[in-house]
């Protein structure tokens, strides 16, 4: 009995610190009242790159975004978008500032 007791709180424990992490990393939250993705403020879905050119621009040594930049499609939801421009940036660590090609491509923090 006191065996199932502990892992019962182990388990317990478990799922509260990832139900944590979940909601701490979520750029996002759904709404589940009527299923729609809320996304912050500054996104913009009717833009190419969803609002976030200038975002972009302020890590780059480029004046403005690359052709071959992935745009935005409403069907792709702000994490994937997201998994896209990290894709692009390792493909190009060339466009990066330094602290952002450390940050994206190394030690995972900006200098």
């Amino acid at each position: 009995m006191r065996i199932r007791y502990i892992l019962f709180l182990v388990w317990f424990f478990l799922s509260v610190e990832a139900t944590k992490a979940q909601n701490q990393l979520s750029p996002y939250r759904e709404n589940v009242i009527n299923q729609k993705m809320v996304y912050p403020d500054y996104v913009n879905e009717e833009d190419p790159y969803m609002g976030r050119s200038q975002e972009f621009l302020n890590i780059m040594v480029l004046d403005k975004l690359p052709e071959d930049f992935p745009k935005y499609d409403k069907s792709y939801g702000l994490r994937y978008y997201n998994e896209l421009i990290d894709v692009y940036f390792r493909m190009h660590p060339d466009v990066l500032k330094e602290k952002w090609k450390q940050k994206i491509m190394g030690d995972g923090k900006p200098h």
